[in-house]
């Protein structure tokens, strides 16, 4: 189940939520399953209701997420170079993606 647009991906994410999957990660979370809220902050255009439009495309993503071993190089490589503090914290294990407790 792909979903129907590429554009939207595990690459459209921010440095906050990097160091909380480390966190998750180093705590050992990453184990446990997980549920997220998909909404938004208020009803637009000044309506009194609002209808839910791309559900499916939500599900296609999330069977669809993953970070590719480009992504994982760029985010080592690239992104991330420049601090190397989080260089140190996260280390080799997290990079490749090792599902033991670090």
């Amino acid at each position: 189940m792909r979903p129907t647009n590429a554009f939207v991906g595990p690459m459209l994410t921010d440095l906050y939520q990097l160091t909380m999957a480390y966190g998750y990660w180093k705590s050992g979370k990453h184990r446990d399953k997980a549920v997220f809220d998909l909404f938004f902050r208020k009803n637009p255009f000044g309506g009194e209701f609002t209808i839910f439009a791309g559900l499916e495309e939500v599900i296609r993503s999330l069977h669809a997420f993953k970070f590719t071993d480009e992504d994982i190089a760029y985010l080592r490589y690239g992104a991330l170079k420049d601090k190397a503090e989080l260089q140190r914290c996260f280390g080799e294990r997290f990079y490749q993606g090792d599902r033991r407790r670090p």
